[in-house]
């Protein structure tokens, strides 16, 4: 289509690559096809979050069984991509059983460890983390409840 072709790989790289949420936003994107309303959209997006994407997301994050390992993956999303593995383990191990739960979250492909030990994890994961904390404490997100 005339006009898209500079539009397409912006919205490619909002996703990174992530298959569900580039079904999702080209969904989104399919329902106006004409550039003003793509340009909006793409624009829109670089200030907040498609919802449709992190319900998505989230659901990923909303069926990990236990909320240790819900705390865990907020906790590395906020403070510790980035970060050794061996060290993040170390930290959180006492109270989030870190170890058992960084293999839960790699498993889930919610995280991924580099070649050379780092935790990474996708972008809209991580931003999809920020957003569930100030969801829980929309004033003050340093002040809301940890459970280990």
């Amino acid at each position: 289509m005339v006009g898209f072709e500079g539009l397409v790989p912006k919205a490619v790289q909002y996703c990174e690559g992530n298959p569900l949420a580039l079904e999702v936003l080209g969904s989104s994107l399919s329902q106006n096809n004409t550039i003003q309303y793509w340009k909006s959209q793409l624009k829109l997006l670089k200030k907040d979050m498609h919802s449709g994407i992190q319900g998505v997301l989230q659901r990923s994050f909303t069926s990990l069984p236990y909320s240790s390992e819900k705390e865990l993956f907020l906790h590395i999303a906020c403070f510790f991509i980035g970060k050794d593995m061996n060290y993040v383990v170390k930290i959180l191990e006492p109270d989030y059983s870190a170890a058992s739960g960084i293999k839960t979250l790699i498993n889930r492909c919610l995280l991924y460890v580099s070649p050379n030990k780092v935790l990474m994890m996708h972008r809209l994961l991580q931003e999809m983390a920020k957003n569930i904390v100030r969801q829980e404490s929309k004033k003050f997100p340093t002040k809301r409840i940890i459970r280990p």
